[in-house]
């Protein structure tokens, strides 16, 4: 049976993520790419909480801490389903690998599941992390956007609202 650790491994091997788990940037995004993954629709059973450093899944960190050379090697025998490949693709288009980014964004799509309000969410996100601007914080909602929305849900003022605020 495939596990997460499995999954995820060839997720990040996918997008081309450097993997050193001895680092706490490398493991600060991981954590904070399966977070995003597992909201896009992908199939990982880890369970997150907020911490002082955003999405934190307890299991994920006892996953790389156990198999450290399975991380930093690739080590995996995952192959991609269509709709995993779909995503990942999806992910890779819509995210650098940037370590302010991938906060802001996992933390929006956090604090959005909690409160769906987006008011609610922008002010959760400035009160929990500070130091993000409030472009930031912006580009961090546009993102999600992009990354939850299926290009079918996608209403022309959402597409209109997203190209109003794309400043890249």
């Amino acid at each position: 049976m495939e596990t997460n650790k499995d999954k995820l491994i060839s997720y990040l091997k996918y997008l081309g993520k450097d993997v050193e788990v001895e680092a706490f940037d490398s493991r600060f995004s991981i954590q904070k790419i399966a977070f995003i993954l597992k909201s896009m629709g992908l199939e990982l059973s880890y369970e997150f909480i907020f911490h002082h450093y955003g999405v934190y899944s307890k299991e994920l960190t006892n996953d790389y801490y156990d198999s450290k050379d399975s991380f930093n090697n690739y080590s995996s025998n995952h192959h991609l389903s269509d709709k995993e490949e779909k995503i990942l693709t999806l992910f890779k288009k819509t995210i650098d690998m940037d370590h302010s980014l991938l906060e802001s964004v996992s933390t929006i799509l956090y604090f959005n599941l909690v409160y769906s309000n987006i008011d609610n969410t922008i002010k959760e996100v400035k009160k929990r992390k500070p130091h993000l601007s409030d472009y930031g914080i912006i580009l961090g909602i546009n993102k999600a956007k992009e990354l939850i929305f299926k290009d079918e849900d996608l209403t022309v003022d959402i597409k209109k609202e997203l190209e109003m605020w794309d400043f890249d």
